[in-house]
């Protein structure tokens, strides 16, 4: 049987081993908490596989062709391709003379292109399975790369930049030398995370009080406060940035976890207790400024943020009677501002 026809009476189950490998592949990287910036999958085009037949010569590629559907999965750092890596092994059957480390097959002196590449099969075991029995024993590749990794394939593979043709001598150790630039910059990001993780691991283990003021303490900060206070409205998100938070806090004079702790008392407590949810963000700067509204307002507060909810607001004048004032100096709105208690306000 010519490769045309083959192609043309095997399509529907090529399109359906695409689906399935891929929906595998995706649901056992999110069951794993990997974070990937794309899983994408393809069944190869009928053009495609002339093309590849010509270029490779291939004299029998009904067999030869072994990535009639491919699935790509693209990591941030380098430690998460191998941890990928062992799920893929997991679940398909490997064949393992056609599979490939990139970055072992170009040797330890070449710099370029690299990611692992599985040949896999669904597998016998899958066989009895009604959605497998058509499908289980149909080659398909599995790549998996750094999101670095991906973008040098894509400018090495297009044939628009010509990276990986032969070039002029000096053009060609440019190309190296950028192509390890990369290859560092890959690694170096893979240890700087890992450390970071190691980093959040040792806060769970110690007392925090000396750590200095950083996104990773004062998240942990936020935690441990509201386990031992009950603040069961607290919620943290680690999401989004720290950065502004982390400069309020040493804007206002605090240097390490133990002071900003010291700063926790019964008002605060009760400030917080009234809120109706608040996240590590809002509880940081509550209570800045229930320690002192007048010095958050002209050392921390950075324009950031431009209301306060009426809750806040309440307890806060309670404590600062000429709050009004100050946030009005800031152009700072008081949501629901109808809802404001009657007390009458000193001005400054």
């Amino acid at each position: 049987m010519d490769f045309p026809s083959y192609y043309s009476q095997n399509i529907a189950k090529l399109d359906a081993l695409t689906k399935i490998a891929h929906g595998l592949v995706e649901n056992l990287i999110r069951q794993n908490n990997i974070d990937t910036l794309a899983i994408t999958s393809r069944t190869k085009t009928l053009a495609s596989c002339l093309s590849k037949i010509e270029n490779k010569s291939y004299r029998s590629p009904i067999s030869q062709i072994t990535d009639l559907v491919g699935i790509r999965v693209i990591v941030y750092f380098e430690h998460q391709i191998e941890i990928a890596s062992s799920i893929i092994r997991d679940l398909f059957d490997i064949d393992e003379k056609n599979s490939f480390d990139q970055s072992k097959k170009l040797g330890s002196d070449r710099l370029g292109y690299r990611s692992n590449h599985f040949i896999c099969k669904l597998g016998r075991s899958r066989k009895a399975l009604k959605e497998y029995k058509d499908i289980y024993d149909i080659s398909f590749e599995v790549q998996i790369r750094t999101i670095l990794q991906h973008a040098w394939a894509e400018l090495a593979h297009d044939r628009s930049y010509k990276l990986s043709s032969g070039l002029p001598s000096e053009i060609q150790r440019d190309v190296n030398l950028y192509a390890g630039l990369l290859e560092i910059s890959d690694k170096a990001f893979s240890r700087i995370v890992r450390e970071i993780d190691l980093y959040a691991e040792k806060l769970d283990s110690i007392d925090i009080q000396n750590e200095e003021i950083n996104s990773l303490s004062l998240i942990k900060f936020v935690k441990n406060s509201a386990d031992k206070y009950d603040l069961h409205n607290v919620r943290v998100r680690d999401q989004g940035s720290f950065d502004e938070v982390v400069q309020e806090v040493k804007n206002f004079g605090i240097s390490n976890i133990g002071e900003l702790s010291s700063l926790i008392d019964d008002g605060f407590l009760a400030m917080e207790r009234a809120q109706s949810n608040d996240n590590e963000f809002g509880f940081i700067r509550n209570l800045l400024m229930w320690s002192d509204l007048p010095k958050y307002l002209t050392s921390s507060w950075n324009a950031h943020w431009t209301a306060i909810d009426v809750t806040s607001f309440n307890l806060l004048k309670k404590k600062f009677r000429n709050a009004r004032s100050l946030f009005r100096g800031k152009d700072i709105d008081i949501e629901d501002y109808d809802l404001l208690d009657n007390d009458t306000e000193e001005d400054d």
